[in-house]
């Protein structure tokens, strides 16, 4: 029995169906009496306890109390969850994953015997539920996140093989193709902006990371596995950025304001255009003090004369100067090659240099031949073959000449023919030493004198 109070009577109600006199009955009724006191409870089981021929009973006090269907659901919910977390921490590494495959294995049938109604109602709940819970997450919550993810998805492209990569590799092309072919144009708008922001972002997070979070050459050289990853000259990241530095400079001004040694040698033009040189290359220091803390030359210290021919355009397209990329290669090298690292770079000299164009301070002068060329000196072609026409590899019209700088002595005729050539207030000649440098004494002679042939040094 069970007693419940409202307002001022109690109502006593029994599990079993009742008569009048207290026996259980299936035609009777479930609440046996009403009263407003104890004391007639206490005659009314007294009287019934008589009827049954029953000596003894005893009254027992309960309280009831009203819950709510929500609140019990979620005292029900809370419960499960702690006696699965219970579980989970009792549960050892075999058990987890026997548990995890029977949850994957019944997940997966059931989807596949859900309909398409039912699989997008699912979808919509699982993307509005997601939506929802990252809204809600903090920073902190959200790095976690992410980092689990990338973790997640480099582990598992570790262990795929190559043909489930391949596979993995023509879905994604598939799906990004689909969702192009797919997408306005107002949506196409959206993706190619955020793809410009996300790359902005990348670019300027790189720009903006603390230098004692970028490693050196000697730190990274130290780090990198030779017998690992194999030498640095064969990886393809190695490969590409050398080649982009070596296409980046390609007027020959350009290497000559950058290179530390100027050799002086005898180029040719091949019937096709290309170039080549023969006999000796000889090299010469010029103020080897200033140069070896401080690049780029200025193009009035550069061996370089102008041939102007009179009556025709002349584009000089081979003494095109580009500022920007003679900064980047510099920049380059200082931080690629060894033989470049203790360099500066010289603001002044860089900023005389023109965006796109011929530098001034360069010597010119004009002439009414079509060709200039020396037809005093032979050209060297090298030591004799049994081949005759090996030995003529040039073109006595295209032939370009230089000059070895002799002693002080001479300065000051040389001097006085630039200054007429130039036409401009007498400067100083770049001081030149007597001596070439053995190339026997100086290591790396051909790296500094042809930086884009060695832009690593090597």
């Amino acid at each position: 029995m069970a007693l419940m109070k409202q307002a001022d009577f109690f109502y006593l109600f029994d599990s079993h169906a009742r008569d009048s006199n207290g026996m259980p009955d299936p035609n009777g009724t479930a609440v046996v009496m009403k009263f407003a006191n104890i004391l007639e409870l206490e005659q009314y089981l007294y009287s019934l306890s008589m009827s049954l021929h029953a000596n003894l009973f005893e009254i027992v006090p309960v309280r009831l109390n009203i819950c709510k269907a929500s609140e019990q659901k979620s005292k029900c919910v809370k419960d499960q969850e702690y006696v699965l977390k219970k579980r989970l921490l009792i549960e050892n590494e075999g058990d987890k994953q026997a548990r995890l495959k029977k949850a994957s294995e019944y997940k997966k049938r059931k989807q596949s015997e859900e309909t398409d109604s039912v699989r997008q109602i699912r979808l919509q709940k699982l993307s509005e539920s997601i939506k929802q819970k990252r809204s809600e997450e903090t920073d902190s919550e959200r790095q976690i996140r992410l980092q689990k993810l990338s973790e997640f998805i480099k582990q598992k492209r570790s262990e795929e093989t190559d043909s489930e990569k391949q596979i993995r590799l023509q879905k994604d092309c598939e799906s990004k193709k689909r969702k192009r072919a797919e997408e306005t144009d107002t949506s196409r708008q959206v993706r190619l902006e955020k793809d410009r922001l996300n790359k902005k972002q990348k670019r300027a997070k790189k720009v903006s990371q603390p230098q004692h979070e970028i490693l050196n050459q000697q730190d990274y050289l130290n780090m990198f596995d030779r017998t690992k990853n194999g030498g640095i000259e064969e990886q393809c990241w190695a490969k590409a950025n050398i080649n982009k530095f070596s296409k980046s400079v390609q007027y020959i001004i350009e290497e000559m304001l950058i290179a530390r040694a100027l050799p002086i040698m005898r180029v040719y033009i091949n019937p096709g255009g290309q170039r080549g040189f023969s006999g000796h290359c000889i090299n010469l220091p010029q103020n080897v003090k200033e140069l070896a803390m401080s690049l780029p030359r200025y193009p009035k210290d550069l061996a370089v004369i102008i041939v102007k021919a009179k009556g025709r355009e002349n584009t000089f397209r081979d003494v095109t100067v580009r500022k920007q990329k003679v900064d980047n290669a510099l920049v380059w090298l200082i931080n690629n090659n060894p033989h470049y690292s203790e360099l500066l770079i010289n603001q002044d000299a860089l900023n005389s240099l023109p965006e796109n164009g011929v530098p001034p301070g360069l010597m010119t002068v004009e002439t009414d031949d079509d060709i200039v060329s020396d037809d005093n000196c032979s050209p060297d072609v090298g030591p004799p073959t049994d081949n005759p026409s090996e030995d003529i590899v040039y073109n006595d019209s295209t032939e370009m000449s230089s000059f070895l700088p002799v002693g002080e002595q001479q300065q000051t005729e040389i001097e006085a023919v630039r200054n007429q050539l130039s036409e401009n207030e007498p400067m100083p000649w770049p001081s030149v030493e007597n001596e070439p440098i053995n190339e026997y004494q100086i290591s790396h002679l051909a790296t500094m004198a042809f930086p884009t042939l060695f832009p690593d040094g090597k």
